[in-house]
């Protein structure tokens, strides 16, 4: 009878006993999102109340829990929760708070943001922040502050000498204000579904991606314009020594087409708007609406690319200079991974519309609904996005300015 009584005791005391681990919040929380689960699916699968789980994502400081609560939240969400023993175990390099806010203020982080993906909290990071060199952080803090921030633990050892003035006035962060069609939105949405890339990652790439295609299509330029030199050469020295040849090239205007040129790659013209003006009126030449060297230049890139499912550039005009989403057009004229467009939305045009007109984005889809095999069920969710009016709007359109509107019909 003892023998059970001990038995029972053990496995109460087990149960409700504290242990000696914490769990940090944010991390609960990410591990939780990652999986796209709500509260209350958690609560499902672990087997743990939502007001247990709630509680513990809205804490500011790491919450100590009961040893089953803890092992069920483990294997729920599949790996270990990310827990610090309950010791004094510090770094194992030196550590100064203050080189932890330099690194901070340097990626215009937020101690908000900082917790959001360290796991640590901002309680904390605050204290190690204003405690400087007194402070002695355990080894798995420091690392997740490296992680979250991108740098090496010994970053942190070397911290500002006297006193740190505000830093972050060297690093503001800006918002860019520009207006864009949605399908350019969807385009964004795209290129992060295939490489992983965000949007505020390729709005500050952008200004390095143009200026790389602009010299570069300079540079081909270039080499084109040599190559036309030498033709033109070659020519005229054919006919020179065979007088029979009347028929080579040895008009003005070719010349005349050469320096234009010329003088446009010089002044940096990547639109070409200088030489065809000059050759224009000079010659009375009409050149193709919407043909730019530019243009040109990123069509023969997706020639190299070969698979226009990734970049398609053949029913792009630009008529106005890098204008090529046309306002009033539902249809993207420079295609972006459109063949993954066409998967997602199983090729049905009212589910490309619902994402076309900004009814829905792609992220908001559902994860559950992403899988080939759920390709019915994901247009229909999509479908189902689509609102009346813009339906009604869109028929209008086909109707009335066919020219504008998708191939695909509505049904």
């Amino acid at each position: 009878m003892s023998k059970l009584f001990r038995i029972i005791c053990d496995i109460y005391l087990n149960r409700h006993s504290v242990s000696n681990v914490k769990i940090y919040p944010q991390q609960l929380r990410r591990l939780r999102e990652e999986k796209g689960w709500s509260i209350a699916r958690l609560s499902e699968v672990a087997r743990v109340s939502e007001r247990q789980i709630a509680r513990i994502e809205s804490a500011s400081e790491p919450c100590r829990l009961r040893q089953w609560t803890h092992e069920r939240l483990r294997e729920a969400l599949g790996e270990a929760i990310d827990t610090a023993p309950d010791n004094n175990e510090t770094a194992t390099c030196s550590f100064h708070g203050g080189a932890l806010r330099l690194q901070r203020e340097k990626r215009s982080f937020t101690r908000k943001r900082l917790a959001e993906k360290s796991g640590v909290s901002v309680r904390q990071i605050e204290r190690l922040e204003e405690l400087g060199e007194s402070a002695s952080p355990r080894g798995v803090t420091v690392n997740r502050l490296a992680k979250a921030l991108q740098v090496e633990p010994a970053q942190f050892s070397q911290g500002p000498k006297g006193e740190t003035p505000e830093l972050s006035r060297l690093w503001k962060v800006s918002e860019v204000g520009a207006k864009v069609p949605h399908q350019a939105v969807i385009a964004y949405d795209l290129v992060f579904w295939r490489y992983g890339v965000s949007k505020r990652a390729l709005v500050e790439l952008a200004p390095l991606l143009f200026t790389l295609l602009a010299e570069g299509s300079l540079q081909w330029r270039k080499r084109l314009l040599e190559d036309m030199s030498d033709a033109l050469e070659k020519s005229q020295n054919l006919q020179d020594e065979n007088p029979h040849l009347w028929f080579g090239f040895k008009e003005d205007r070719h010349y005349w087409g050469l320096e234009a040129e010329e003088e446009s790659i010089e002044r940096l013209d990547i639109l070409g708007r200088h030489a065809a003006q000059d050759v224009g009126e000079q010659y009375n030449v009409k050149l193709e609406d919407g043909i730019t060297p530019f243009l040109n230049y990123l069509r023969m890139l997706v020639r190299e690319i070969g698979d226009t499912g990734i970049v398609d550039l053949s029913n792009v005009s630009d008529p106005k200079g890098l204008q090529w989403f046309a306002l009033g057009s539902f249809h993207a004229g420079c295609n972006v991974c459109a063949e993954e467009f066409e998967r997602l939305t199983g090729g049905s045009a009212p589910a490309q519309l619902a994402l076309q007109a900004g009814e829905v984005a792609l992220s908001e889809i559902p994860k559950e609904l992403l899988s080939d095999e759920s390709t019915s069920e994901r247009v229909a969710w999509l479908e189902g996005r689509l609102h009346p009016d813009t339906r009604q709007a869109w028929q209008w359109l086909q109707t009335n300015l066919p020219d504008v509107s998708h191939e695909g019909e509505l049904k």
